[in-house]
């Protein structure tokens, strides 16, 4: 896979600000895409989003969609976002196969992914637990 970044987001210049970074995925996502690493590099050093353009993807494999969820990880333990954007059928097959529609959301193009805030519905508390009183629980059928 090839991480192409335009030439605004070069790393190598350790007082450079950035708050957003395009990274455009060609090829496959596999077991050699380092894009996590990347993600978290751009993270440590400002961006707040990263988009990703996914619409050059050719093979998919589950560790290259392992490698995706891992980057978004990243991102958002740095206090960051991740959104892909782009035409892409392989990983929207991969994603459905493994069940990940939900988890890791490709919008249709660069601008709706900008538009689109992360959702911070409520917060979800703990369920009660039950107290144990000491008294063993009966089960059905016995006496």
């Amino acid at each position: 896979m090839t991480i192409r970044t335009p030439e605004y987001a070069y790393f190598g210049d350790s007082t450079f600000d950035i708050t957003a970074l395009d990274i455009a995925l060609d090829g496959a996502a596999d077991v050699t895409t380092r894009l996590r690493l990347r993600v978290a590099e751009a993270c440590s050093r400002g961006a707040r989003l990263v988009l990703l353009d996914v619409s050059g993807l050719t093979t998919v494999t589950p560790s290259g969609v392992a490698d995706l969820l891992h980057a978004m990880r990243a991102a958002r333990t740095q206090g960051a976002d991740l959104r892909a954007y782009g035409h892409s059928p392989v990983l929207t097959d991969a994603l459905e196969a493994l069940d990940l529609r939900k988890v890791f959301t490709v919008h249709a193009n660069r601008q709706h992914a900008i538009d689109r805030t992360r959702p911070t519905g409520p917060v979800r508390h703990r369920a009660r637990r039950p107290v144990l009183s000491g008294r063993r629980s009966r089960s059905v059928g016995s006496s």
